[in-house]
């Protein structure tokens, strides 16, 4: 089985080629094509001024092209050649969606544990941040504890739409089956190839025009960081990085770095030196694709980190549900049955022969049947023989049960001469049976007149005061108090109420 990763990133399209034979992966192929950019190239040799970060950190005096965080003006013709090297191949494709058209928003909502569309309880709080977005736009991911990370996209899709243009015109059998973020690639890319347990680790991604750093604790997401609009020309980048390493780890309050994987495009050796002399402590990596992934062409391993997201996104499609991917996709729904269209002409055929079967099934489904009824119908007889043998004893029951009618008048006539109010002793067997079953209670005093009782005690829980007091029909909470004994909250209450009939 074959896939094709696509990923744009500013004015660069990269395409990963990659095959899975049973458990084996292998990279086939990696390129990396230039596209038009709107409003056409940046000026050549115009510079940024060196970048002093917010924190104070030193500035990066590498003179390399600022470059502006804008939508390409994706070209069919590029898109025509590439896809058309893959147009004999059945191949399955993933792309991604232009960084800019994504956004992201976090909510920090307790939606209860007996949730049933988690979902839509959190659009309904989207919604409310960012107006009416449509469920097949829109996606999210759980952080730790009450968190979650809600993103969607703005239905452009420019590169999806192109490539299905390229594929009808050229009456390719490459399918698009996935269309993701470029976050969640690389959490997927994370997740899969690094083995970790409880150590805090970072994932920096270096693009062309933009940056991404993604905090894990293990292989749990804690937060990505806010989107760095530079990419590796940028003279700044690596200043803004670590800035934006320090504010998350403040923020989350982890007191060191154990892992830094560096992915992504530019001088990652770089990279590594300049983290390496920040945090001295940390293992400094790139992320190991050798240890699950072959390369046919060896000279691929020295720029296989620039095609992280692509190799992720073919790497989905392959896996199925052998690994751990999150389940997101943003194919829409109309395009996946628009892909099958070409799969139902010839079922077309196997329905027919299947209704052909069906009749003669249905045949001998229908002698079987009558067979069935005739059998049903002898039963039946011998069910009305043996009615009319039990009828006599029936008449007999039918007798005694008029009997016992006539009695009970005066067995309700014998309830009623008992006292209509509980006694003390079954009140409080009542209350003791009640505590028993709640548990995490004790009454310390207990008093009461002919029709009401007040009795108050102690609890572990408060919930649990409720629930007693729930028990009876006609009782309020007077009071709650908690006090604090041995670094545990103990709870005082008083519960009265009046005493009830008994039925």
């Amino acid at each position: 089985m074959e896939a094709l990763g696509i990923c744009v990133d500013g004015n660069e399209l990269k395409f990963a080629h990659l095959r899975k034979v049973k458990k084996n992966l292998e990279i086939l192929g990696l390129e990396k094509v230039f596209i038009k950019r709107a409003g056409g190239e940046p000026p050549q040799g115009e510079t940024e001024e060196p970048y002093e970060d917010a924190f104070g950190l030193e500035t990066q005096q590498e003179e390399f092209v600022k470059e502006e965080m804008v939508t390409p003006e994706l070209g069919d013709n590029v898109i025509y050649n590439v896809i058309s090297k893959y147009s004999q191949k059945n191949l399955k494709a993933g792309m991604n969606i232009l960084q800019s058209d994504v956004s992201f928003t976090n909510i920090s909502t307790d939606f209860g544990s007996k949730v049933k569309n988690l979902k839509k309880q959190i659009k309904v709080e989207l919604d409310k941040i960012s107006g009416d977005i449509s469920e097949e736009n829109f996606d999210f991911i759980k952080k730790p504890e009450k968190e979650y990370i809600a993103f969607y996209h703005n239905n452009k899709l420019e590169l999806m739409n192109q490539i299905l243009n390229v594929i009808s015109d050229i009456k390719s059998e490459m399918k698009i089956q996935l269309v993701d973020i470029n976050e969640i690639a690389l959490m997927n890319l994370f997740v899969n190839l690094i083995q970790v347990d409880e150590e805090v680790s970072i994932l920096v991604y270096v693009g062309n025009e933009f940056s991404r750093i993604l905090f894990f604790h293990g292989k749990q997401l804690i937060n990505f960081s806010q989107l760095i609009n530079e990419g590796y020309r940028s003279s700044g980048l690596l200043a803004n990085l670590y800035g934006k390493v320090i504010f998350e780890l403040d923020t989350a309050e982890f007191e060191e770095i154990n892992n830094i994987f560096i992915a992504g495009d530019g001088d990652l050796s770089k990279y590594q030196e300049y983290f390496k002399e920040k945090f001295p402590e940390s293992n400094i990596a790139r992320l190991p694709f050798q240890r699950l992934f072959s390369y046919l062409d060896e000279e691929q391993t020295a720029e296989i980190d620039s095609y992280a997201i692509p190799i992720s996104l073919a790497w989905k499609i392959l896996a199925g549900k052998d690994d751990n991917f999150i389940d997101t996709n943003f194919l829409p729904a109309g395009i996946r049955k628009k892909q099958k269209a070409f799969a139902i002409a010839w079922h077309g055929l196997v329905l027919f022969i299947l209704i052909i079967a069906s009749i003669a099934y249905f045949y001998q489904e229908n002698k079987r049947i009558d067979n069935e009824i005739n059998i049903i119908e002898a039963e039946k007889n011998k069910l009305i023989s043996g009615i009319e043998e039990i009828l006599p004893i029936a008449l007999t029951v039918d007798s005694l049960s008029r009997e016992i009618n006539k009695i009970k008048p005066r067995i309700a006539l014998v309830d009623s001469l008992k006292p209509k109010n509980m006694l003390y002793s079954d009140l409080l067997r009542f209350v003791s049976e009640n505590i028993k079953d709640i548990n995490s209670i004790w009454v310390n005093n207990f008093s009461g007149s002919i029709k009401t009782f007040s009795f108050s005690g102690n609890s572990l829980f408060r919930n649990r005061i409720y629930k007693l007091a729930d028990s009876f029909e006609e009782s309020k909470i007077d009071n709650v108090n908690s006090i604090q004994i041995m670094d545990k909250n103990i709870f005082n209450f008083n519960i009265s109420g009046e005493i009830p009939e008994k039925k």
